[in-house]
């Protein structure tokens, strides 16, 4: 009897330990496997949940990013930057683009804060071409400018100029010199007067009207600019592999004062800077429409 009493209390002394061994490898276990999802994030520098790859949670929507990318390379038609050199009636500039493959990691929509690169341009001018501050013979290396077209600026590296303007100045240069233009939206044709709501580069209003007069010497012209359709997406081959396309005029055509409506969009060329004047000669009226891309 007593050895039967020593054999069961042996068992239970074995079975106890057994039961210890085991708990203590499952901990060695959940250790380890602790390790495994801590360790790489401090070598990485992850702070996010696993399976975050360290990525930005706070970036744009990939479709996002896509249709913006696609409405910079469909709609674009202006450049900005400076003035690379001058020969003839072609004009080398350096312009600051949207970096197209780094939309993807932006924070914020509005284009003006993705990132930018660097992109050459030649740049051809004609006597279609509107000098609206300096004419092409006054441009010099360094000069500041901006240069509207009816090309693709993200395609392509040769463009033609519809209109011209350099140096850009200020707000504190324009009281001093300023444009010899005014662009905005026609809020009135009334006698042989245009009244300009004026806008700014981005399509605000600026609060400003001007009283344009229109006489027997004032050329209107009527300029069409080809833009993409809401959701059309990119050619894809075109812009891997961007083909140079011939340089072409601008689309123009002379039309009457009253070709133009209330609310067209509209540029109103001065013979002298305008300064701070409301009300001027016109020499010339540019009726600006934007045409579908086909």
């Amino acid at each position: 009897m007593e050895n039967k009493v020593k054999i069961i209390g042996l068992v239970v002394i074995l079975v106890v330990f057994l039961s210890f061994v085991t708990w203590i490898a499952y901990q060695q276990k959940q250790i380890s496997d602790l390790k495994k999802i801590i360790m790489p994030q401090i070598g990485t520098g992850q702070t996010g949940p696993p399976g975050s790859n360290g990525q930005n949670q706070n970036v744009i929507p990939l479709a996002v990013a896509e249709q913006k990318k696609a409405e910079l390379i469909n709609d674009t038609r202006e450049i900005q930057g400076t003035v690379a050199s001058v020969s003839g009636s072609v004009i080398k500039v350096s312009a600051e683009i949207v970096d197209l493959d780094k939309i993807k990691d932006a924070t914020s929509e509005d284009a003006n804060t993705f990132a930018k690169i660097k992109k050459d341009f030649t740049v051809a001018t004609n006597d279609q071409t509107k000098f609206l501050s300096s004419k092409l013979s006054d441009l010099k290396n360094g000069d500041s400018i901006k240069v509207n077209t009816n090309d693709p600026v993200y395609t392509q590296n040769s463009l033609t100029a519809t209109i011209v303007i350099s140096p850009m100045v200020s707000a504190g240069e324009a009281a001093n010199s300023g444009p010899k233009f005014v662009s905005g939206k026609a809020e009135k044709i009334e006698n042989g007067i245009l009244t300009i709501q004026a806008i700014d580069e981005k399509g605000n209003s600026t609060g400003k009207k001007y009283t344009v007069k229109v006489g027997d010497n004032t050329k209107i012209l009527k300029q069409e600019t080809t833009v993409s359709q809401p959701n059309q997406a990119p050619d894809k081959s075109s812009i891997q592999a961007p083909i140079q396309a011939p340089i072409q005029a601008p689309i123009q055509a002379p039309i009457k004062l009253s070709d133009i409506k209330v609310g067209d969009n509209v540029t109103a060329l001065a013979s002298e800077a305008i300064k701070d004047r409301t009300s001027f000669d016109a020499v010339e009226i540019i009726l600006l429409i934007a045409l579908p891309k086909k």
